[in-house]
């Protein structure tokens, strides 16, 4: 009877483990795991415990992240080590007095704002399309690279994805109707239940013919199901593109456009739709709607305005 007990209990610590570890998506579980090995590491160094630490090694350890590291970097240093302490079911250190006053002392001299990359609105998504013509690609490499490049950013924008959603959109993920495209985004980083979204592609606006073109290149060359974005290499297509690989799809055609690439990401594409949408007088609830935002509130952060002279409440003043 006690071996029973015994076995179920471990079984349901499994289940309990699986459960916990599915609570946040792998690129959050993986960042929280090395910020822990870091401030772990740290604690070795300096002959202090870890786990449960104490409010001071706390206070020392923001004290020396303030030194070089962000703020947003520091916020997720603490947030490792506030989960390890309550999952080990010891008080949380982070949530001391102490520690908040740190904690707000490095938000006053550093600053809580972080650095923005520039949207890809509709214009510069333009030019970026444009100084790509099909018609100046010879190889037969590099007309499948514009094919995909060009649908690739066209999806981004148009639908406000993240490059993780970019990465996991699959062939069978793309519907064509009449009216226009129809994409199924199963997983995001606000829908970490899988619930799934339903994002519409007019048939008037552009991208979904970029689109049409890439999905028409992929059934030509055989390729039927499986991921939508691939990588390309010596005239094969790969399985799968990496997040790093739309970045620097992203970057290069940038840097083709003109543009310096340093000051945009891949989440300006995300960020363009939003800024652009916004920008003509769509209501930030319609553009939440679109981009799937959690809330209007954090849509804010995202619509980037480049006019300060659009909308300026002065001029209803004179």
């Amino acid at each position: 009877m006690k071996q029973i007990q015994k076995k179920n209990l471990a079984e349901l610590q499994t289940v309990v483990e699986n459960l916990l570890e599915s609570a946040h998506a792998p690129n959050t579980r993986l960042a929280y795991k090395k910020q822990f090995e870091a401030f772990v590491q740290w604690c070795e160094k300096f002959e202090l415990c870890p786990l449960p630490a104490t409010e001071k090694t706390i206070v020392f350890y923001v004290g020396y992240l303030s030194e070089y590291k962000k703020y947003s970097t520091i916020r997720q240093a603490l947030t490792a080590i506030s989960k390890a302490h309550r999952l080990a079911s010891y008080p949380d250190p982070v949530k001391n007095e102490m520690a908040k006053m740190a904690i707000s002392g490095v938000a006053r001299t550093k600053g809580k704002s972080p650095i923005q990359k520039r949207p890809i609105t509709l214009d510069i998504l333009s030019k970026m399309i444009d100084v790509n013509s099909f018609d100046k690609m010879e190889t037969e490499e590099e007309k499948a690279t514009w094919y995909r490049d060009t649908a690739l950013i066209c999806v981004g924008f148009s639908c406000a994805l993240r490059r993780s959603e970019i990465c996991n959109l699959q062939l069978e993920d793309i519907e064509t109707k009449k009216q226009g495209t129809v994409v199924h985004l199963k997983k995001s980083k606000t829908d970490q239940l899988m619930e799934g979204r339903f994002i519409g592609i007019p048939k008037s606006f552009f991208a979904a013919e970029y689109l049409f073109n890439w999905i028409s290149f992929l059934l030509i060359n055989n390729i039927e199901s499986g991921f939508l974005f691939r990588s390309i290499n010596n005239r094969i297509i790969g399985n799968s593109l990496s997040p790093h690989g739309v970045s620097y799809i992203v970057k290069k055609l940038v840097k083709r456009a003109g543009y310096d690439p340093r000051e945009f990401s891949s989440h300006s594409l995300r960020a363009g739709l939003a800024t652009t949408a916004s920008e003509i007088g769509i209501s930030p609830i319609e553009i939440q709607k679109h981009t799937g935002h959690a809330s209007v509130e954090s849509l804010s952060k995202y619509v980037r305005k480049h006019d300060l002279f659009s909308s300026n409440i002065l001029d209803s003043i004179l």
